[in-house]
């Protein structure tokens, strides 16, 4: 069920590929393509985002040979690529909707916008997954667009987990209605994604704090709190590439870096600190990664 969250590297031939996820890994991914003896291939999230970074010394336009999601994680598929939303947060904003009716079935579903595909390419995936001895939508599943129809089918599928996502301010509705309209069809394993540090003129540590109570007032006691990640340079938020090179390095005004580090920490431990007020929570100090 691990996540590799490094990039994954193998060897087709003398060809060396490079499956690069993250935009902070780009610099290490070159290091890698210059001490290959030989042809190198990459692709992946980043390097759509950054090709420049790679350009010189990687041949970035020719597919994979392979998929690499499951060498990302086995268990992981996807029944489809893309989404319509275009948010400026995700990574995968420009990418146009396409479905992948061949898929494996595997238990991590991974699709980017799962819900905005055809309902007859959602009926075909269910029944897919339907084998399986458990399903969880790992991407998370657009609260805009879950209906009862969507839960009814969701609730085909044995020991599913059902993710949803509070990403910006209007959400609110969409998630607590879909909460609500999960359990009604006796979906009992919810779990919430909540962004922080976007929109930077808006998110500020009482949003999400507010968020995170609303929620486990709605009885998600685990949501899971994410740190906003640019994935454009935007002079007009701050943000330069440095911010896209270097994780965690891009800090919102509201926030600072230690707020930032606390909710997190506060938030997604909850099986541990479920007792302890937000007010008194003190995280420990973090150890230098050397001495």
């Amino acid at each position: 069920m691990n996540w590799s969250k490094d990039i994954v590297q193998w060897t087709w031939a003398d060809t060396l590929c490079l499956s690069v996820v993250f935009t902070w890994q780009l610099d290490r991914a070159r290091w890698l393509a210059k001490q290959h003896k030989g042809p190198v291939r990459a692709g992946g999230p980043a390097v759509g985002m950054m090709p420049e970074k790679l350009a010189d010394v990687a041949d970035i336009e020719t597919p994979l040979e392979i998929e690499a999601l499951p060498l990302h994680n086995p268990f992981a598929c996807r029944t489809s690529v893309g989404c319509p939303r275009h948010c400026e947060f995700c990574i995968n904003r420009d990418k146009a909707l396409a479905l992948l009716p061949d898929f494996t079935p595997r238990p991590l579903v991974c699709d980017d916008n799962f819900l905005a595909t055809p309902v007859g390419h959602q009926e075909t995936a269910i029944e897919k997954l339907a084998r399986l001895p458990y399903v969880d939508f790992n991407q998370g599943l657009d609260a805009r667009l879950f209906d009862d129809a969507t839960a009814a089918r969701l609730a085909r599928l044995r020991h599913v987990r059902t993710r949803f996502s509070w990403d910006t301010p209007g959400q609110e509705m969409p998630v607590r209605n879909a909460i609500n309209r999960a359990r009604a069809h006796g979906l009992k394993d919810i779990r919430v994604y909540v962004l922080i540090g976007f929109p930077a003129d808006y998110d500020t540590p009482e949003y999400c704090r507010h968020r995170c109570e609303e929620l486990r007032a709605l009885g998600i006691d685990k949501p899971n709190v994410q740190r906003f990640q640019p994935v454009r340079v935007a002079p007009e938020m701050g943000i330069e590439e440095r911010h896209l090179l270097v994780k965690n390095s891009y800090v919102p005004p509201a926030w600072t870096e230690a707020e930032l580090r606390r909710a997190a920490k506060y938030w997604n431990r909850q099986a541990w600190l479920g007792g302890v007020r937000y007010e008194d929570f003190r995280p420990p100090k973090e150890q230098p990664l050397f001495r």
